[in-house]
C-alpha cells in the first residue's frame, strides 16, 4: 500500500498541501513509478485495472512500465479506450511526454531537497 509519511498525514497544515479539493491525498507519480517497478504482475493489474494492463501488455508485447499508463495532459491513467485505439507512434509520443513530466518532477524535488526551494 502506498501511504504518505506519518508526520505529514498527521499534521493538517502539512497535509493540506498534498490534498485535492475533495480532501483526498494526491498520489506522487514518482512513488507510484518506483512501487510499480518492484510490484508483481497481480499488484500491477490491481493498480491500473486488469483490462487496461492486458490491453497495454498485448500492444507492447511485454510488461508495461508505470509511465506507459499515464495521460500527461491530466496526470491520470490513460483510458482503456485510448490505450486500445492509439497507434504505436501516438503511444510513443504520449509516453515520452509522461516521462518528461516525471523527470521534471524528479528534478524539481531534487532541487528543493538540495536548495530548500
Amino acid at each position: 500500500m502506498l501511504r504518505s509519511a506519518a508526520n505529514i498525514e498527521n499534521d493538517p497544515g502539512r497535509l493540506a498541501v498534498f490534498t485535492n479539493a475533495q480532501d483526498r491525498i494526491i498520489p506522487d507519480p514518482l512513488v507510484y513509478s518506483q512501487w510499480f517497478r518492484k510490484a508483481d504482475e497481480r499488484k500491477r493489474r490491481i493498480a491500473v485495472g486488469s483490462r487496461r494492463y492486458s490491453a497495454l501488455k498485448s500492444a507492447l508485447g511485454r510488461s508495461p512500465a508505470w509511465e506507459e499508463f499515464l495521460d500527461p495532459k491530466s496526470g491520470d491513467l490513460a483510458s482503456l479506450d485510448r490505450l486500445q485505439s492509439e497507434t504505436p507512434r501516438q503511444r510513443e509520443i504520449r509516453v515520452a511526454k509522461a516521462r518528461e513530466l516525471l523527470n521534471a518532477r524528479k528534478a524539481g524535488l531534487k532541487r528543493v531537497t538540495v536548495r530548500g526551494y
